[in-house]
């Protein structure tokens, strides 16, 4: 089933994509989703998520909702993560 989501990114300065927010349509699965992020974009996001960026879906993480086999809904709300670091 297709749905419109909205994808908003927080990147690091060298990682530009846009400044505004992206409403692609997609499959409603979350594989389905990051591949069409990665076509739309250009950005690598499955590669990123596996180096320690986040994702998160209507405010609850990528990581939770993918062992819960979530499916995404029409409007949800996407936000794309840098890594964190610290020292």
């Amino acid at each position: 089933m297709k749905v419109s989501i909205k994808v908003r990114y927080f990147v690091t300065e060298d990682e530009t994509i846009g400044n505004e927010d992206l409403i692609i349509e997609t499959e409603n699965t979350l594989p389905d989703a990051i591949k069409t992020i990665e076509k739309v974009t250009g950005f690598p996001l499955s590669y990123k998520l596996n180096r320690g960026y986040g994702m998160l879906v209507n405010g609850r993480s990528y990581y939770l909702l993918q062992k819960e086999g979530f499916t995404l809904s029409e409007g949800d709300k996407v936000v794309i993560l840098p890594k964190l670091g610290g020292g």
